[in-house]
């Protein structure tokens, strides 16, 4: 019975500490009618699990500039999600560029 007891005891400890492996992760930029080249760009989101925020989560910022042929580059830029999901970014970029978020340090779903 005890053996029992602890082995659904670590169960439930595994299960809320488990990663967001089926996050979604949505992004968005400002100001609407695009980018300015030497202006500020703001870059923001959420992060879900089923409709429901994930907090506390490291997002960080990959771009690929035009062509868009090299290989995504992580910017050096990071956030941590709010309680309600959100992140933002503020860059300035010299040209245009493909720009995606991923999460940091989240073990891939088995």
């Amino acid at each position: 019975m005890l053996l029992r007891t602890a082995v659904a005891a670590i169960a439930l400890a595994l299960a809320l500490a488990a990663p967001a492996s089926g996050a979604e992760i949505s992004l968005s930029v400002a100001p609407d009618e695009g980018v300015r080249l030497g202006g500020a760009t703001k870059l923001s989101g959420k992060v879900t699990e089923g409709g429901a925020p994930l907090a506390g989560l490291t997002v960080a910022l990959e771009l690929r500039r035009h062509p868009y042929k090299s290989a995504w580059r992580r910017s050096g830029t990071t956030d941590v999600t709010a309680a309600d999901g959100s992140f933002s970014f503020s860059r300035e970029l010299d040209r245009n560029h493909h720009a995606r978020v991923r999460l940091v340090d989240v073990a891939p779903p088995v």
